[in-house]
Order: C-alpha cells, then structure tokens, then sequence
C-alpha cells in the first residue's frame, strides 16, 4: 500500500461524516486528477491505529471486488500527524442518502432496483466468507454508492466499506457476539 505525501491532496475543509474518532473529507488527489475520500484517523493512538491496521489488513486479504471500496493509498496528515486512509470517493453518498432523495422527490424506487442493490451487498459478503472475514459491521453508512436509478437497475453500483471492526476467523474457530471473543468451536449445548 503506498504511503503518500499529505501534500499530493487538497482537501476540503467541512467534512462529509465525522464519528468518534474518523472524520472523511472530499479530496482531489493532484497526482493521480482524481477525487478522493480522506478517511482522517483523529488524534491517532494505539487504539484508533490498530483499527486503521486491521481495516489495511482486511483490504488486503480481501483484493479487489467490483463491489468492495478501494483503498488506494495511506497518509500523514502535516500539522497534526493523524493517519488517513485515502479512499475511492462514492459520489452518491450512503444508502441512506441514496434512498432518501427518491422518497423526497416523490418517486419510486423499482422492484428490480431493490433487488439489485441487495444482490451487489450480498455477493460482497458471499465474497468475504469465501475469505473468512466477517464484516461486523454492515450497515447503511457503509454501504456507498457509485451509480443509482431508481428506475434501471442495471445503473446500480454499490460498494461495501469500513473494516475496521472485521475479523478473520480461522478454521475451528467460534464467535461469541456479546463479548467480541473468537474462541475453540465447540458442539452446541442441546
């Protein structure tokens, strides 16, 4: 993954969605003439760090997917040396966003429409499993999306993000939910 200078982007100065510890910004990466989501880990500890790794190494594991969002490169930011994730940028936003504008202008998302984008998620995760992660994450926040017709579903691009919180589970192995525990497998309790 290729660490490039803070300098190589101009980013915009109000943030597209901020969280506890993430902001992400527009940006325009000069090098490459691209636009560009800038995923800023604020005020970078061990913890926050860890996360930014993890979500690297899932990208990783996983390769490129049509329907996974591209890392394409890492960051330091100059002043305040927080690391950032410089993203593919989705021009439509969430799903959120995207079903709501339909809704407000009064127009009906079609059958095949809904039938797609729920395809392009579910063959992201059959894509996942095939690689042993799980997402725990999925949401409409991190499902982004690249084209949209509410009418044609063949003008549907969706991508799944944020894996932050995603774990590789090893053959043998179980998940307890509650406590975020990967443990031994064993036989269900009758």
């Amino acid at each position: 993954m290729p660490h490039i200078p803070y300098s190589e982007l101009t980013v915009e100065s109000n943030a597209l969605t901020a969280g506890s510890f993430t902001s992400v910004y527009k940006a325009r990466w000069l090098k490459k003439r691209r636009d560009v989501a800038l995923l800023v880990l604020r005020h970078s500890n061990q913890a926050v760090l860890s996360d930014m790794e993890n979500e690297i190494r899932m990208f990783g594991t996983l390769g490129k997917h049509k329907h996974l969002a591209e890392l394409l490169a890492t960051c330091t930011q100059a002043q305040s040396e927080d690391k950032c994730m410089v993203m593919e940028f989705a021009p439509l936003g969430s799903l959120g966003h995207v079903l709501s504008k339909p809704h407000e202008d009064g127009v009906d998302i079609g059958n095949l429409v809904k039938i797609a984008l729920v395809m392009q998620v579910a063959e992201t995760m059959t894509h996942l499993h095939l690689y042993k992660v799980l997402h725990l994450n999925l949401a409409i926040r991190n499902t982004l999306y690249f084209r949209f017709d509410p009418q044609n579903w063949t003008m549907v691009l969706v991508k799944v993000t944020d894996y932050g919180l995603s774990l590789l589970v090893h053959k043998g192995s179980s998940i307890d939910m509650y406590n975020n525990d990967v443990g031994q497998e064993s036989a269900p309790n009758l």
